[in-house]
């Protein structure tokens, strides 16, 4: 099955390269855009779509696909240092947060990836503590805390990156954007702006707009239609 998908997938993505390599770089987006809506999903594939967003002049939507790409793969230095550069192109210098602690691994890991070893871990833990009950005397209580705690980390970073998904990364499209303390076209007062690139925090939805936040706290509200929430395997919005 697996190999049927890869072959159904060779021929729009010989396309969107050829697409890329030749100049067409909108060409090239919309063909790896298509390919992510029909449910391929991969760091290389956002990456090489951030790529060519970046390349066709589109700031914001390479950020986003570069965000997504280092969800899936967090280890991956190109991502990393395109992100760097894009940056440093935004007219917001924005801190953007870091994971200390045990929360190390969500910065070498992916979730996917966490979710599996943990898994691998409960179960060796499982077979460990098994063995000690069938066989009296047997040493495991050493055994046992080796795996216990890079489990107990792997829990704590699972369950910060669950709670992360409730108000995910998004970043900011449109060329300028004007914040307002509440939801409408007229809605309370402007609070600040944000440019395209702008990494912020989607809060909340409500109908066609949402509340964002910025590292510093500052929340308010905009169109969702200029924004783009970083969800790998979701429609590009825009």
């Amino acid at each position: 099955m697996i190999l049927l998908v890869l072959t159904a997938l060779a021929g729009p993505l010989d396309e969107a390269n050829t697409a890329y390599v030749d100049g067409d770089y909108a060409a090239a987006a919309d063909g790896y855009q298509l390919l992510i809506d029909e449910g391929a999903e991969s760091g290389d594939l956002y990456y090489n779509l951030g790529n060519a967003r970046y390349r066709n002049g589109e700031l914001g939507p390479a950020i986003h696909a570069w965000r997504s790409a280092q969800q899936l793969s967090p280890r991956d230095g190109d991502i990393r240092a395109n992100l760097d550069r894009a940056r440093a192109e935004t007219k917001d210098r924005l801190e953007i947060a870091s994971t200390p602690g045990p929360l190390f691994w969500r910065d070498s890991l992916s979730l996917r990836e966490q979710l599996h070893l943990a898994a691998t871990l409960f179960g060796l833990l499982g077979l460990v503590l098994l063995a000690g009950r069938l066989k009296h005397g047997l040493p495991t209580a050493l055994p046992a805390i080796v795996i216990a705690a890079p489990l107990a980390a792997l829990g704590v970073s699972v369950s910060a990156e669950l709670q992360d998904a409730r108000t995910p990364a998004a970043i900011v499209l449109a060329d300028t954007v004007e914040l307002r303390s509440a939801a409408g076209a007229e809605g309370g007062v402007v609070v600040f702006e944000l440019h395209e690139g702008a990494e912020v925090v989607l809060v909340e939805a409500l109908g066609t707009y949402a509340q964002v936040a910025l590292p510093d706290g500052r929340r308010g509200w905009m169109r969702s239609i200029e924004l783009a929430v970083v969800d790998p395997g979701a429609p590009e919005a825009g």
